[in-house]
């Protein structure tokens, strides 16, 4: 159940996206789909400074600069979307293993 809450939560915020950017098509000459790094970097960009930091220090580098910064330069809608299947596909396959 909570599978399926998550998963139709980050599928409901990637339509939502995807018609935000939709929307700015009819308005803008040259159209491009909103990165998943410029929402962040717009709604806090100290709490990605510090995720930058703290991975880059800590964890790992080389998990940033090739991995991290490659999702965050992608539109947001398809990583929500990809999030949402990661959710949803195993709740779909244990709901219908049960019954």
């Amino acid at each position: 159940m909570i599978l399926w809450a998550i998963g139709f939560f980050f599928l409901t915020a990637s339509l939502l996206l995807l018609g935000y950017d939709l929307t700015r098509l009819g308005s803008d000459g040259d159209f491009q789909f909103t990165a998943l790094g410029d929402y962040w970097f717009a709604l806090h960009r100290g709490s990605l400074n510090l995720m930058q930091a703290v991975i880059q220090r800590y964890l790992w580098p080389v998990l940033w600069d090739p991995i991290i910064t490659w999702v965050l330069l992608r539109p947001a809608w398809v990583i929500s979307l990809v999030v949402s299947a990661a959710f949803l596909m195993p709740a779909y396959v244990r709901r219908n293993r049960s019954g």
